[in-house]
């Protein structure tokens, strides 16, 4: 059976040497391993743990490595998902010092391997850091003690998205079946229009909702301000590359791409009003992010975050983006915030 490229929901039709079809059946297949990384980056990224009374807080980066098969197979309108995948993620943390200085620490998570023979499972882990000394240590303990269960849980349901079918949802559905016309050609035919009635992906992507929080940290307004709009302070706690600029209008970009949008309002010190998406939504589809900076007293800011028109499902139908988005602020904007400056701990 020939292997088609990512995405590609085209029928594969297996057939006898004399041409016939094997007993009807129709096949599909799709490359999944381009989205199974976007997919594990999603629901990994940002993931946070801390150990308040040690001083310690780590939080999960960006996937380095995903590497091996990774396929979805549809028979006869059933799901059969295929792969065998190795994953390193990068991970990095803090352990509070004497004075409020931090000690910054990275490392990796390796799953050596992920496969649908172990469904169900916890696959195995290996947690390493960068570095040997004793802030290396404590915080590698903190990771597999309180980050590996949580990763272990999102595994699980990068399982179950593989299992709805990957990249195409609850995949495509059979083409109607090759056979006489006539009235019982017809009865054959009409099951077949039942799925495109469905339709189930753009009313999905077009249904959206709201997410809000409350951030505290112990330093100035200013302070939270310049580290969303200075861009050297942007790449040191996200690790990656982007464009920021406080003028109103002016384009942005964060984690390489991953999210994009537009300056919509800009009050320096005070208010952040942008277009705001990520890579992987419907084309077009943008929501809007209202950041409130406030001090109620001297050294303490209260962030109070609103974004509207959030959809409900990716792109490739995936209803996890209230999620990934709230996750995505905590963990990699305000903890790392938080980790990178020494502003204290939230709420």
């Amino acid at each position: 059976m020939a292997k088609l490229g990512e995405g590609d929901d085209r029928w594969i039709v297996a057939e006898r040497q004399d041409g016939t079809n094997v007993n009807g059946w129709h096949w599909a297949e799709k490359d999944a391993l381009q989205w199974s990384r976007g997919r594990l980056e999603e629901l990994l990224q940002g993931l946070a743990v801390s150990d308040e009374a040690a001083g310690l807080a780590a939080a999960v980066g960006a996937v380095e490595a995903c590497e091996g098969e990774a396929f979805v197979n549809t028979r006869k309108g059933k799901v059969i998902p295929s792969y065998e995948i190795e994953l390193k993620v990068a991970w990095s943390g803090t352990v509070a010092g004497e004075g409020g200085a931090a000690q910054e620490v990275s490392g990796k998570v390796h799953f050596p391997y992920i496969a649908d023979e172990n469904v169900g499972e916890k696959h195995e882990l290996k947690v390493s850091a960068n570095g040997t000394t004793k802030a290396d240590e404590a915080l590698r303990a903190l990771m597999l003690r309180r980050m590996a269960p949580l990763m272990h849980e999102k595994v699980g349901q990068f399982e179950k998205d593989m299992a709805k079918g990957g990249p195409g949802g609850a995949g495509p559905a059979p083409p109607p079946a090759a056979g006489g016309g006539g009235a019982a050609g017809a009865k054959k035919e009409a099951p077949q229009e039942a799925p495109k009635k469905k339709a189930p992906k753009e009313p999905t992507n077009a249904s959206t909702g709201t997410i809000k929080m409350q951030e505290k940290f112990y330093c100035r307004p200013e302070d939270i301000f310049d580290a969303l709009f200075n861009p050297g302070k942007v790449r040191h706690y996200t690790q990656a590359d982007c464009t920021v600029s406080k003028a109103e209008g002016a384009e942005f970009m964060l984690f390489s791409g991953r999210v994009t949008g537009t300056n919509v309002k800009i009050e320096e010190g005070a208010l952040v009003k942008q277009k705001w998406r990520f890579s992987d939504w419907a084309d077009g589809v943008y929501s809007t992010v209202t950041i409130t900076l406030t001090e109620p007293e001297r050294g303490t800011t209260v962030v109070d975050l609103v974004q509207t028109g959030v959809p409900f499902a990716d792109k490739f139908g995936n209803e996890t983006v209230h999620d990934t988005v709230e996750n995505g602020w905590k963990g990699l904007i305000w903890a790392r915030i938080r980790m990178a400056f020494g502003y204290g701990v939230g709420f």
